[in-house]
């Protein structure tokens, strides 16, 4: 790119490595939302005797929260750098995680508590730790962003385990707590010891009026007014919201096959080893094959892991299989959002134009699982939510081939 020194891979990580690991241990955060709700769902149902559509229903109001904030903390990160609105983000979200335990029964206060939760989380989220790397990294960016979302990875195979083993020891309420203020306090030293404080040259330039130019890729008015953008974003919408909802009822879905929660624990955790294989095959691929023939390839493994999982299975290991594919899959392309809004948009508006496919994606999660359990509770099945994944991904292949090459920025 013009204006830009020529720096190798291998110089970037020498440089930048502690950002990318304190990048990933914080977006490890921002899985609080997903990963854990799977496996309080059915101590919640028999202890207030809720079912799963109200118990998932706060993620409407993190999904409106997130629709809402997303922007303004692209914005923010814009004009600040990620360092501080990451830092208060990381506490607050850890204390309003624990916040869970003191749920009543009363419906009013688990909505009430969803939004403390949806407010206090929006620092973080992935825009925040993508707009970190972004900025220090041009020819390694894809693996870059590969490692930071490897620590959402990480985080989301290592909860399940972790909370289904504290809920089954000490009770949901106490793992709650220990989730909580336990993952939340560990962020907080290690993003206040390695987030970089140099990583804001968006900061810099506002303080500098005409260092808006210095970098890369359209204005924020321009890139999201255009025929990409709007075409990213429905694809983010329509993959999004029937595949957030299958990562976030896993546990259920794999027990309403046949599988013992215990199983179906262990399987949703481990299976996030495959979605940090996804993450960095996308990364890996990135650099060396355009992404508009990624975004048509990786959404045709979704639609075999829930054909296969619509199948029936004579034991458990055979619905390790598609859970493993899928979530390699999901991890796959969400990277691959985050990696095209930089190529198609550049970094000149990255957090406000990524800021707004977080909204997107946020949408997704507050409507996706909560259809979810809709549709278990009326049907006693997910098959419904399976079979609906099949058009999602093959128009989703379809609008992401459209895309085309990359603009060459000047």
């Amino acid at each position: 790119m013009v204006g830009r020194k020529a720096v190798t891979a291998a110089e970037e990580w020498q440089a930048h490595w502690p950002l990318v690991l304190a990048c990933a241990l914080g977006a490890s955060l921002s899985v609080n939302a997903i990963a854990h709700l799977g496996v309080f769902i059915q101590p919640l149902e028999q202890a207030f005797g809720w079912d799963r559509a109200q118990i998932s229903a706060g993620l409407t109001l993190y999904a409106i929260s997130g629709l809402i904030c997303a922007p303004l903390i692209g914005s923010l990160v814009d004009r600040w750098g990620p360092r501080p609105i990451a830092l208060t983000a990381v506490i607050a979200d850890g204390l309003a995680f624990a916040l869970f335990s003191t749920a009543t029964g009363s419906f009013f206060q688990w909505m009430s508590l969803w939004l403390v939760f949806a407010l206090a989380s929006q620092g973080t989220r992935m825009l925040v730790w993508y707009s970190a790397v972004s900025a220090r990294f041009e020819a390694s960016r894809g693996l870059a962003i590969a490692g930071t979302s490897a620590g959402a990875a990480i985080g989301s195979m290592v909860s399940p385990i972790v909370a289904d083993y504290l809920i089954a020891e000490f009770g949901w309420r106490l793992a709650y707590v220990i989730m909580g203020l336990g993952w939340g306090g560990l962020a907080t030293v290690f993003c206040y010891v390695l987030l970089d404080r140099r990583t804001a040259p968006q900061r810099e330039k506002a303080a500098k009026p005409g260092r808006a130019a210095d970098l890369p890729g359209l204005p924020a008015k321009q890139a999201i007014f255009s025929s990409r953008f709007l075409r990213i974003a429905l694809t983010v919408l329509l993959f999004e919201v029937v595949f957030v909802a299958l990562n976030i009822h896993m546990v259920p879905l794999l027990v309403s096959k046949g599988t013992t929660s215990q199983e179906a624990a262990w399987i949703v955790g481990m299976s996030h080893l495959a979605g940090t294989v996804g993450l960095f095959l996308s990364g890996y691929l990135v650099g060396r094959v355009p992404g508009h023939y990624l975004g048509a390839i990786f959404p045709l493994a979704a639609i075999v892991a829930c054909v296969m999982l619509l199948l029936p299975a004579a034991s458990v290991y055979e619905r390790v299989v598609p859970v493993l594919i899928l979530f390699a899959s999901i991890s796959a392309l969400n990277h691959l959002f985050a990696y095209l809004t930089s190529r198609y948009f550049g970094l000149r508006a990255y957090g406000l134009v990524y800021g707004l496919i977080g909204s997107f994606m946020a949408t997704a999660i507050g409507v996706g699982p909560v259809l979810a359990g809709f549709v278990f509770d009326r049907t006693q099945s997910y098959d419904l939510v399976l079979m609906a994944g099949i058009p999602s991904a093959i128009v989703s292949a379809v609008l992401l081939f459209s895309l085309g090459r990359y603009p060459e920025w000047e």
